[in-house]
């Protein structure tokens, strides 16, 4: 008995797999068809040579070596490597 109704269930769920298949019933699987290109990175990164944090160039804080600009990641950084290069 238990066997006969484990073979119907089986049947059952091959059948209405096959019929929601065949009837677009997929539902799973979404497909994208806005295919809009990334937005633009408005910033980069760069790494703190004190400290060694990487950080947005737009919010570092600069000083000039030797007529080069260096960026930091705080005053503390810059001031600590200021007090190292003298």
């Amino acid at each position: 008995m238990f066997l006969r109704l484990l073979i119907w269930a089986i049947a059952a769920l091959l059948i209405y797999r096959a019929l929601k298949s065949w009837f677009g019933g997929g539902g799973s699987r979404q497909v994208r068809t806005d295919h809009h290109p990334p937005k633009q990175v408005d910033d980069d990164l760069v790494q703190d040579p004190q400290c060694g944090i990487y950080f947005a160039r737009r919010n570092g804080v600069s000083l000039n070596v030797d007529g080069q600009e260096i960026l930091f990641c705080s005053e503390k950084c810059r001031d600590a490597f200021a007090a190292q290069k003298e």
